[in-house]
């Protein structure tokens, strides 16, 4: 058994699909706009603290590490042997997909919110195709979570789970792959803190 995910991705993973989760209850069941956007702004700070994590984190959970060329993910297709520990190459171009598309939303999302002045900042007419964009890329987002879904419950039922290596961290590898080098929950903790920092100075900057 090799660890492959540390605490600080597991965690994000799961808050992740808690607070994306909260986010559409709240947009389309009518629970209001206050909390949409509250929601929405501690998962900016999540994605802030992951896009942070991709470049100096674990080994498996850095973008240089499964983010592969399309040669090698074509090659993947082809033979579905990868030879890493995390992320295979597809469900890296997944990973991708949904914190870009994340992260936009929840840009656009920052602002519409009533914590900036949106429309004095860009204009009442952007203003209202910012949220038109932003309607639209939730449909998106909702497109990319239901087939990421489907695509591991298929994959747990074929026997490949990856649902709890998820959770515990740990995952039995059959090729001879070295243990992935795990960084400090404590750079994990004191990046967060600068995440937060980051995100209360910006919108202090905005309004």
């Amino acid at each position: 058994m090799l660890k492959i995910w540390d605490t600080p991705t597991r965690l994000y993973h799961w808050l992740q699909a808690i607070l994306f989760f909260g986010l559409a209850i709240s947009a389309y069941g009518g629970l209001g706009k206050e909390l949409h956007q509250s929601i929405g702004l501690f998962l900016i700070v999540l994605l802030l603290w992951r896009f942070g994590w991709g470049l100096f984190g674990s080994e498996t959970s850095r973008f240089s590490q499964f983010v592969r060329s399309p040669h090698k993910v074509l090659k993947y297709i082809r033979d579905g042997n990868d030879s890493q520990a995390g992320h295979n190459p597809l469900g890296a171009l997944m990973v991708i997909a949904l914190l870009c598309s994340l992260f936009l939303q929840g840009s656009m999302g920052l602002m519409l919110s009533d914590w900036v002045e949106g429309k004095t900042l860009l204009g009442r007419s952007t203003f209202r195709t910012l949220g038109d964009v932003h309607a639209i890329n939730a449909l998106i987002l909702l497109t990319l979570s239901t087939i990421h879904i489907v695509t591991v419950l298929i994959l747990t039922t074929k026997g490949r789970s990856l649902i709890k290596p998820m959770i515990t961290g740990l995952a039995k590898i059959s090729n001879q792959i070295p243990q992935p080098k795990m960084a400090s929950n404590l750079k994990a903790i004191a990046w967060l803190i600068c995440c937060v920092m980051g995100i209360a100075g910006l919108i202090a900057l905005l309004q």
